[in-house]
């Protein structure tokens, strides 16, 4: 489940009027920031994506022709999860099989489609979340290493083919490039699982409320010192809710 976190004694705190910048939740995607997976960092940029809820789709396409060889095919969320080397032309069935063996909170809640490879001829293992998982941002980072032979140049390669999103609210990671801006900051280091599990702020234990949209404590609103951010551009603060003030002072409206 969730690993464990990291956080301050009181996270992120607003430089002026505290009492303007109440922390509300927000929905974060599971298995940490996309491409890189592992924690979300208290003082983070975030941005509302602004796409209608749907399912996240990541896409194994093998290319080169391979006629044998081995692969296999890592999830960095809240720790790496691994498979054991896999035969470069196992099913679609036993693709499915060997991730949910790496990563349990996948179990009922993704089906792998497309083309198995074959000798001579690459494949397309394309996997579509569900159940559970439908309708959630899938974050973390998707992994092969390979180590095929024949063909020419055989390799493999993963792609989010579809971004999921539960809807109005979904937030990401800050990323001026795809015209998101800056919606709210988060409060608190937050580290979840694939399955969206979290370590509650404060818990004197654990606790874990999996495959529910995950709602860290994020700001939406207040006046922050810069420097305590993460995550901040050139165009933060052309986008339109974060404004640049004197004393290395930016306000979230």
């Amino acid at each position: 489940m969730g690993a464990p976190v990291r956080f301050g004694m009181f996270g992120l705190q607003p430089a002026l009027s505290p009492e303007l910048a109440v922390p509300r939740v927000g929905a974060l995607p599971f298995g940490g920031p996309t491409g890189t997976g592992l924690a979300f960092s208290q003082g983070q940029a975030l941005g509302d994506v602004q796409v209608a809820a749907q399912s996240e789709v990541a896409t194994l396409t093998f290319t080169g022709a391979a006629t044998g060889g081995t692969f296999n095919v890592s999830f960095i969320g809240d720790k790496v999860y691994q498979t054991p080397n896999l035969a470069y032309n196992i099913s679609l069935a036993n693709f499915q099989a060997a991730l949910i063996a790496a990563v349990p909170e996948f179990a009922g809640n993704l089906t792998v489609t497309g083309t198995a490879s074959t000798s001579g001829t690459g494949g397309t293992y394309t996997c579509t979340f569900n159940t559970n998982l439908a309708n959630q941002r899938i974050g973390g980072l998707f992994v092969v290493s390979t180590a095929l032979t024949g063909g020419s140049s055989p390799a493999g390669a993963w792609a989010r083919t579809t971004r999921g999103s539960c809807g109005p609210g979904q937030l990401d990671v800050y990323n001026s490039s795809t015209n998101n801006r800056v919606d709210a900051f988060l409060k608190y280091d937050v580290t979840l699982s694939p399955g969206g599990s979290v370590v509650a702020p404060g818990a004197a234990a654990p606790f874990t409320s999996p495959n529910q949209p995950s709602q860290p404590t994020v700001y939406f609103e207040g006046v922050f010192n810069e420097s305590d951010l993460v995550g901040l551009d050139s165009n933060a603060y052309t986008l339109g809710k974060l404004t640049k003030m004197p004393g290395g002072l930016a306000r979230l409206i």
